[in-house]
């Protein structure tokens, strides 16, 4: 895992790293943008590795007890996909 050297991220997998304290994620050193909703559910999944994590629990996480549309967590989902640049599967 050579692309990893000097990672200093709580959270390692492939090429990325993920700071979860300074909400940082970065792939082989260079920083993913990641706006906060997306950046909430990548950390709720990353804290439960190899664990379901429901839609309730990703909406619980999220935003909390605010009334939320349908598709709004298939958005953040999405976008987290593109910016992990893996196919649907690869890391979710």
């Amino acid at each position: 895992m050579g692309d990893e050297a000097g990672c200093d991220a709580i959270y390692k997998f492939g090429q990325f790293c993920l700071d979860a304290g300074g909400s940082t994620l970065t792939k082989r050193g260079k920083k993913v943008r990641l706006n906060a909703r997306p950046m909430e559910v990548l950390l709720a999944l990353v804290e439960r590795p190899r664990q379901l994590v429901t839609k309730k629990d990703l909406v619980k996480r999220v935003w909390g007890h605010l009334p939320v549309g349908q598709n709004n967590l298939d958005q953040q989902i999405s976008v987290l996909r593109k910016a992990l640049g893996g196919g649907r599967d690869k890391y979710i």
